[in-house]
């Protein structure tokens, strides 16, 4: 009998020891920095800096403002513009006196890839890089690195690699589209939360710039 009673208070002690524990244990995965950017996102009101865009080997350098939920304006060097006002998204090209105007009904969000974060995760699944380095230094600060697989083949990119600051803050975006080419956006922050006239966000355009009308983005199912 007394055997009965010790091995019944082993167990129950046991039980009692192995929840605390597992209490304690901090699950780190990649929806766990997934989570990390959108709560970090979801505090960013505003900000500004400056960028780095580098496709086929070409880094193109400009200005950046974004003021949740849905306006940003990106100022190339060479006086390109991509800007959203929150009803339409701009892209201007200087050299030709070409404008593209996309509608942004068919998607309420900010089309900003990693700030509408919503949309990402509905479209990607977060995964650790298959050689394990979720770790890693960025600017001289620890950093995380994540990537965002499809769930789909209909996605705009075949995938997506953030690194991200300790405190969820996106720092540099990774994407191979779906020709297979590497777009690379870098951002290094000057202001966060600090008031952006709207003004910054308006588009305007003269009698002789030759206007495409919703090209770009495609309709949502």
């Amino acid at each position: 009998m007394k055997r009965y009673i010790v091995a019944i208070l082993v167990i129950l002690t046991a039980g009692v020891f192995s929840s605390a524990y597992a209490e304690t244990i901090d699950v780190f995965n990649a929806t766990t920095i997934a989570n990390l950017i959108r709560d970090r996102v979801a505090k960013v009101n505003t900000f500004t800096g400056t960028f780095t865009y580098r496709i086929d080997n070409r880094n193109m350098n400009g200005e950046i403002h974004y003021k949740a939920p849905n306006k940003f304006s990106m100022d190339y060097e060479n006086k390109n513009r991509i800007v959203s006002d929150g009803r339409n998204l701009w892209l201007f090209f200087e050299s030709h006196n070409i404008a593209v105007r996309e509608g942004l009904d068919r998607d309420t969000s900010t089309p900003m890839v990693g700030w509408n974060i919503k949309r990402l995760m509905r479209e990607y699944v977060p995964v650790l890089p298959r050689d394990g380095n979720y770790r890693v230094s960025y600017a001289n600060a620890p950093a995380y690195r994540v990537f965002f697989s499809p769930r789909s083949n209909t996605a705009g990119f075949r995938s997506i690699e953030m690194i991200v600051s300790e405190d969820g803050l996106i720092r540099r975006i990774n994407a191979v589209n779906q020709l297979g080419k590497t777009i690379q956006l870098s951002i290094n922050y000057s202001t966060i939360n600090n008031p952006i006239r709207d003004e910054v966000f308006m588009f305007e355009i003269d009698e002789e710039t030759q206007v495409y009308e919703n090209i770009l983005i495609p309709s949502q199912s």
